[in-house]
C-alpha cells in the first residue's frame, strides 16, 4: 500500500503547479485521503507544502496586526515583516482556507510529531520550510507555551532561509538556528515531563535515518540540547551513562554521535557531564584485556583505543560548548588533564608507551588541543588566565609536524597541527619572541622543502588520490598563513614582522622553484596579515618597505606563474602599509588588473605587462614632468623591458628607504636567475628615476653599495643595469656621484673604470662631469709636486677623465673645453714625474685580483688621459706622430722631460689649441713654486715664443720678464729653456724683437756661459746665434759682451775637441761683413765655419 501512495503521489505532481480553484481544490482532497490512509510520510512533505503554501496565499494564522490593508508579521525589535496582501475579493479562497485547516488536522500535533518537524527541519529547503509553517500552525497543540514565542521565531526562521538560498545549505548555520530555537522553546515549556517525552522520541526519530545522514547527526544535537535543558539531574546523568555504554565505539557516526550529546548536554549540566564522562573512564581503564596478543590487538584495532579517542574528542566538545563563564575554573584539571590521560593511555601497552604511529590518535589530539584553546580564548576572563599545559601541548603538536615524512604529503597532520598551534599560541602565557620563531622555523622545515606538487601528486594511485594530495597541499599552505597570522596578532610590531620574514627569506633563493613558489605565498600571507594586524592597529607606515621590495619585486618575472603572482600579491600589500593616503584603492585596482596579465605563459607577454605597468607610472608624473627630473640625458638600456610593478609603487615609496631597497635588490639579483636579476636591475632603475632629486644624502651609500657588488655582478644584464643606475644618479647629482667615485682606490679597477665609462654615455653629462674633474685638478696645492707620492685625488680625476673621454663618439664635443683639460693633463703630467702611486687610503673596497687596469705609475697615467685627449679632441694623426717621435718617453723620464715638454707644444701648436688663455696659464707655471712644473712651464713657453701668437704685446711682455727672471734660476734645465725660449722670440715675434734687443743679448750672454752645464751653454750660443741672425751688425755695444761670450764659448769647445752643437754661420756672417768691433771673434769664427756639422751628438739642433 505504501508504495502505490507513492506512486500517487508522484503522478500528483504534474497538477501542483496549477492556480484553477477547481484543480486546488481537487488536490487538496486527495492530500486529505492520502494523510488519512497512513498518515506523514518522507515523501508526503511535498503535499504538506501544497497545503501551506495554499494555506499562505490566503491568509495566515501568524497574523496579529493590520497597517493600511497590508498584514504584516511584527519582529522582536518591532520591524514588520510584510507577509502578504490582502486582497479585498478573498472570499473565493475561503473553502480552499477551509479545507487546509482540515487537513492539517491529520498531521500528528504530538511529541512524536514535534520530533518528526525537527529532523525534517534540516532537510532540503522545501521541507524546511514546510515543517517550520506545520510547527507554527499546529502550535496550539504542542504546547500552549509557545504561542507568543513562535509568533516571533518562526518567522525570522522563515525569513532567514527565504533571503538566502544557501541557508538552508550550510548545515552548520542552519543547525545553529534551529537549535537555539529548540533550546528557547524548552525553556519557555519548562516541562522535564515533556523534555523526557521528546527525550524518547527522539532517540526513536534516529532510527529512521542512516548512521551517517545530517538528519540522524541533528537529532543527536537535539537530544543533548533537550538533556542540556531537562532540571530532571538523575534522569539526565542515567541517559548520559546509557549512550556511554550503549555506544559501539568500532563506527565512527556512533562516536560522533555520542560526543555530540555529551557536548551539548554539558551546556546545561556542565560538571555533571564531566563527572559522568569521568567514571566512565575510569570504569573502561579497570576492564582487563588477556593475554599480550589480544592486548596488541585491543591497542591497535580494537575498542578501547576508539573509545579513548572519542573521550578526547568529547572532553574538547564540552570545552567548546560549556558556558564561557564556568569554563576556565575547570579546563585544566577535568578537561585537558582527561585529553592527556586518555592520549597516553592509547600509546600504551602493558604499561609501556611506545611511539605513536596512529594517524587517527595524531588528528584526533591535535582537533582536541584545537578546540580546548579556542574553548579558551572565547571565555570570559581568559586575557587573565593561564594555561599549565600550554607548553606541553605545543610540544605534541610540533613532534607530529616533524615526524610527518618530508617527501609526501599523504596527511592532513601537517595543516591541522599547524593551526592547533597558532590558536594554542594565543593563550596565555604568552610565549616569547624565540619560542615563536622556534614554532615557525620548525613548520617551515617541515613544509616548504617538501617535493613540488606535481611529484606528490604522482604518489597517489587514483585520480582522486592525486586530488586529495593537492588539496592537502592548498591546505596546508593556507594553515601556514593562518599560523603567522595568529602569532603576528599576539605581538603586532614591524620587528617581529621582520623577524618573521627572515625565517622566510632564505627559502626565496632556494634552488628549487617551487620552493621559492611556497616561500613567496608564505611571504604574501605574511604582508597580508601584517596589513590587517599591524598597519590597521597603528596606522603607521611601514619602515621596512625597501627592504621588502627590494627582496620580492625580482621574482615578478619568476619562471612559475603562480610565483609572479605570489610577488604581485606581496608588493600589493606594501602599497597600504607604507602609506594610506595616496589613493591606494585606485593603484591596488591597477595593480590586480596588470596582475591578471603576469598569468601568462609566454615571457614576451609577461614583460609586455611589465613595460605597461612603468607606461602607468610614467603618465602619472609623481615627480613632475620628466624633462624637470633630471638636468642632463641619460642614455637608456631598453629600460621599457622587465619593468615589473615598479611604476605604480614608485609614487608611494619614499627616499629614506632607498638605499636599503638597492643594497636588498643587489644581493637579490646575485641570487636570481637571469631574468629575475634583470627585472630586479630595472626596478632599481624606476626606483632612482623617480626619486633621484631627493637621494643627494644617500648618493655616498648608493655608490658604495653598487662597487660592492659589482665584483660579483660581471653578467652582462646585472652589470648594465648597475651601468645605467649610476648615470642615472649622476644626472640628479652629479657632483656627488664624481666626488664620491674619485673616492676609489687606485690604481683604478676594471669596475671602476666601466663606472666612469657609464657616465660618459651622454654628451652633456660627460662634458659636466669633465668640468667637474678638471677642477679637481686645478686646486692643488703648488707644492704638492715635491713629494715623492702623487696626490690621490688629481690622479684620479685624471685616470677618470681618460675614461669618460675614452667613450665619446665625436670630437666635437670636446672641442670647447679641450684646451683647458690639455693644459690641465700637461700640468698634470708635470707633476707626476717621477712619483710613486699613492696608498688606497680611504677606499670603499678592496681591489679584486685581475682587476687590475693600469698598474703603479702616475705620470704614465696622466700621459694616457692625455694622449686620448688628443686622440679625442684634435686627431689620432697627431696622437701618432707623438708616439713615432717617442715624446712619452721624453715626457715619463724627468731626466729629459723638458724635450718631451717641447715636442709635445710643437705639436699642440699647429691645431690653435694654445690659446691666450692657454698661454696665461703658461705664464703662471713658469712663476709656480714647484719645479717642475717651472720647468714644465718654461719648456712649453720656449716653443710658443716661436709661434705667432706671442706677437700680442699683453703676452710678449710678461713672457720677456718672466724668461729674463728663469735664466738666473738655480735648475740648469730651466735656465737651458729659458734660454730657449729668448732664442725662438726671434722667429715668433721679429718686428719686436729690436724692442727688446738689449734685454734679450744681456740675459742670453749671462746664461751662455756656464762652464759646468755644456747643455746650458750650447743652448744659449743657440739662441744667440738666432738674435744675431736677425740683429747682424746692429747690437750696439752689446756686441763686445757678446765677443766675449762667445770667445770663451769657442775656447771651451776646442778644449773638449768637439764641435758646436749649432749652425756658426750667423756668427760668421757677423764677422764677414766687416765687423771690427769685436775682432777677437773672427780667428775663431773662421776655425768652426767649416766644421761642416750642423748637427751634435746625434740630435737636431732644437730651434
Amino acid at each position: 500500500m505504501r508504495e502505490k501512495k507513492c506512486d500517487m503521489v508522484q503522478a500528483m505532481r504534474g497538477t501542483l503547479g496549477d492556480e484553477s480553484i477547481e484543480v486546488k481544490k481537487a488536490v487538496l482532497h486527495f492530500s486529505r485521503t492520502v494523510l488519512t490512509v497512513h498518515g506523514l510520510e518522507e515523501w508526503a512533505w511535498e503535499l504538506v507544502a501544497y497545503i501551506f503554501k495554499q494555506a499562505s496565499s490566503s491568509s495566515s494564522q501568524m497574523v496579529r496586526e493590520m497597517e493600511g490593508g497590508r498584514l504584516v508579521l511584527m519582529s522582536e525589535q518591532g520591524e514588520a515583516w510584510h507577509w502578504l496582501e490582502q486582497d479585498a475579493d478573498a472570499e473565493e479562497e475561503h473553502s480552499i482556507r477551509a479545507t487546509c485547516v482540515e487537513l492539517l488536522e491529520y498531521v500528528d500535533v504530538s511529541v512524536r510529531g514535534m520530533s518528526q518537524v525537527v529532523a525534517s527541519a534540516l532537510g532540503d529547503r522545501t521541507r524546511a520550510h514546510c515543517a517550520l509553517r506545520g510547527l507554527w500552525a499546529l502550535h496550539r497543540t504542542i504546547h500552549p507555551a509557545v504561542g507568543e514565542q513562535w509568533r516571533i521565531k518562526i518567522p525570522i526562521l522563515l525569513m532567514t532561509m527565504e533571503g538566502t538560498a544557501q541557508t538552508c545549505q550550510d548545515n552548520v548555520w542552519w543547525e545553529h538556528l534551529l537549535l537555539k530555537f529548540l533550546n528557547r522553546t524548552l525553556q519557555t515549556i519548562d516541562d522535564d515531563a515533556w523534555s523526557r517525552e521528546l527525550i524518547l522520541e527522539l532517540q526513536l526519530q534516529t532510527a529512521s535515518y542512516a548512521c551517517s545522514s545530517p538528519e540522524k547527526t541533528f537529532l543527536y544535537k537535539a537530544l543533548g540540547t533537550t538533556l542540556a535543558s531537562c532540571q530532571d539531574v538523575a534522569y539526565v546523568k542515567s541517559q548520559l551513562q546509557k549512550f556511554l555504554k550503549d555506544t559501539d565505539y568500532m563506527d565512527a557516526s556512533e562516536r560522533e554521535q555520542v560526543v555530540s550529546i555529551l557536548a551539548f548536554s554539558a551546556k546545561g549540566h556542565l560538571d555533571l557531564t564531566l563527572s559522568t564522562l569521568e567514571d566512565f573512564g575510569a570504569a573502561m581503564s579497570k576492564v582487563q584485556v588477556s593475554g599480550i596478543i589480544s592486548l596488541l590487538q585491543d591497542f591497535h584495532q580494537g575498542r578501547r583505543g576508539r573509545t579513548h579517542r572519542a573521550l578526547i574528542l568529547a572532553y574538547s566538545q564540552i570545552a567548546v560548548h560549556a558556558p564561557q563563564t564556568q569554563l576556565l575554573p575547570r579546563v585544566e584539571r577535568d578537561i585537558t588533564r582527561r585529553v592527556l590521560q586518555h592520549y597516553v593511555s592509547s600509546c600504551q601497552v602493558l604499561g609501556i608507551t611506545i611511539l605513536n604511529k596512529d594517524l587517527d590518535l595524531k588528528l584526533t589530539l591535535i582537533r582536541s588541543v584545537t578546540e580546548i584553546s579556542r574553548a579558551i580564548l572565547d571565555a570570559d576572563g581568559s586575557q587573565s588566565f593561564q594555561f599549565t599545559y600550554k607548553e606541553e601541548l605545543l610540544g605534541y603538536m610540533l613532534d607530529f609536524i616533524k615526524e610527518e615524512p618530508m617527501d609526501s604529503l599523504a596527511s592532513p597532520v601537517r595543516l591541522t597541527a599547524m593551526l592547533a598551534i597558532k590558536h594554542l599560541s594565543k593563550v596565555k602565557p604568552s610565549l616569547n619572541r624565540d619560542a615563536n620563531r622556534s614554532l615557525l622555523e620548525t613548520c617551515l622545515r617541515c613544509l616548504v622543502p617538501l617535493p613540488a606538487v606535481q611529484h606528490l601528486r604522482q604518489e597517489g594511485e587514483t585520480a582522486q588520490d592525486s586530488l586529495q594530495i593537492q588539496s592537502l597541499h592548498e591546505l596546508s599552505m593556507q594553515a601556514l598563513g593562518e599560523l603567522m597570522r595568529g602569532l603576528l596578532e599576539e605581538d603586532p610590531t614591524e620587528s617581529w614582522v621582520m623577524e618573521m620574514f627572515h625565517l622566510l627569506e632564505p627559502w626565496l633563493s632556494a634552488g628549487k622553484e617551487w620552493e621559492r613558489d611556497r616561500a613567496l605565498q608564505g611571504s604574501a600571507q605574511l604582508l597580508a596579515a601584517c596589513r590587517e594586524a599591524v598597519y590597521c592597529r597603528l596606522q603607521e607606515p611601514f619602515g621596512k618597505t625597501g627592504f621588502l621590495l627590494g627582496l620580492l619585486a625580482p621574482y615578478t618575472c619568476a619562471s612559475l606563474a603562480t610565483s609572479r603572482l605570489w610577488a604581485a600579491d606581496c608588493i600589493a600589500c606594501l602599497l597600504p602599509v607604507q602609506d594610506q593616503s595616496m589613493g591606494m584603492d585606485a593603484a591596488e585596482e591597477e595593480l590586480r588588473g596588470i596582475r591578471e596579465e603576469l598569468k601568462a605563459s609566454t615571457p614576451e607577454t609577461v614583460l609586455a605587462a611589465s613595460s605597461r605597468m612603468a607606461k602607468v607610472s610614467v603618465s602619472r608624473g609623481w615627480c613632475g614632468d620628466s624633462g624637470d627630473r633630471a638636468s642632463f640625458t641619460v642614455h637608456s638600456f631598453a629600460h621599457t623591458r622587465f619593468t615589473s610593478f615598479y611604476g605604480v609603487l614608485g609614487k608611494y615609496f619614499t627616499s629614506s628607504q632607498t638605499h636599503e631597497f638597492m643594497e636588498t635588490m643587489l644581493n637579490a639579483m646575485l641570487r636570481a636567475s637571469p631574468t629575475c636579476a634583470t627585472a630586479g636591475g630595472h626596478w632599481l632603475l624606476r626606483i632612482i628615476k623617480e626619486h633621484g632629486e631627493a637621494l643627494l644624502e644617500e648618493v655616498p651609500d648608493i655608490l658604495g653599495t653598487i662597487t660592492m657588488h659589482m665584483p660579483a655582478m660581471q653578467e652582462g644584464c646585472r652589470k648594465s643595469c648597475l651601468l645605467e643606475a649610476v648615470a642615472s644618479l649622476a644626472g640628479f647629482h652629479v657632483e656627488a656621484v664624481t666626488s664620491s667615485l674619485l673616492c676609489r682606490p687606485l690604481p683604478m679597477d676594471s669596475d671602476t673604470s666601466e663606472l666612469w665609462r657609464a657616465m660618459g654615455g651622454g654628451n652633456d653629462l660627460s662634458i659636466h662631469v669633465l668640468h667637474l674633474l678638471l677642477a679637481k685638478l686645478d686646486h692643488r696645492a703648488e707644492t704638492e709636486s715635491s713629494s715623492l707620492t702623487a696626490a690621490f685625488e688629481p690622479l684620479a680625476a685624471t685616470c677618470a677623465a681618460l675614461e669618460i673621454v675614452s667613450t665619446l663618439q665625436c670630437g666635437q664635443v670636446l672641442r670647447d673645453m679641450l684646451p683647458a683639460m690639455l693644459r690641465a693633463l700637461v700640468e698634470q703630467t708635470s707633476h707626476t714625474v717621477g712619483q710613486k702611486m699613492p696608498a688606497p687610503g680611504g677606499s670603499l673596497c678592496s681591489i679584486t685580483e685581475g682587476q687590475v687596469h693600469v698598474v703603479g705609475n702616475p705620470c704614465r697615467l696622466s700621459m694616457e688621459a692625455l694622449a686620448c685627449a688628443i686622440s679625442k679632441g684634435i686627431g689620432e694623426s697627431v696622437a701618432t706622430s707623438l708616439c713615432k717621435e717617442g715624446t712619452w718617453p721624453l715626457l715619463e723620464c724627468p731626466e729629459t722631460h723638458h724635450e718631451g715638454v717641447c715636442q709635445l707644444a710643437r705639436a699642440l701648436l699647429p691645431s690653435g689649441m694654445v690659446t691666450p688663455n692657454f698661454i696665461k696659464e703658461i705664464l703662471k707655471w713658469v712663476r709656480a713654486g714647484s719645479p717642475k712644473l717651472r720647468l714644465t712651464g718654461t719648456a712649453f713657453l720656449s716653443q710658443v715664443m716661436s709661434d705667432p701668437s706671442i706677437q700680442d704685446e699683453e703676452l710678449l711682455n710678461p713672457a720677456l720678464l718672466l724668461l729674463v727672471e728663469q735664466a738666473k734660476d738655480s735648475n740648469y734645465a730651466v735656465r737651458q729653456m729659458a734660454a730657449r725660449a729668448l732664442g725662438n722670440v726671434a722667429h715668433g715675434a721679429p718686428a719686436q724683437l729690436k724692442h727688446h734687443r738689449t734685454l734679450i743679448l744681456d740675459t742670453l750672454v749671462q746664461a751662455s756661459f756656464v762652464p759646468s752645464s755644456d747643455e746650458l751653454m750650447t743652448e744659449g750660443m743657440i739662441s744667440l746665434a738666432k738674435v744675431l741672425r736677425q740683429f747682424g751688425t746692429r747690437t750696439g755695444p752689446v756686441i763686445l759682451a757678446v765677443g766675449t761670450h762667445v770667445r770663451a764659448f769657442f775656447d771651451h769647445v776646442s778644449e773638449h775637441r768637439s764641435p758646436p752643437p749649432f749652425d756658426c754661420s750667423s756668427l760668421w756672417a757677423l764677422s764677414g761683413r766687416g765687423c771690427t768691433c769685436c775682432p777677437l771673434l773672427q780667428p775663431k769664427l773662421e776655425d768652426f765655419n767649416c766644421c761642416g756639422r750642423n748637427e751634435f751628438s746625434g740630435r737636431k739642433a732644437s730651434p
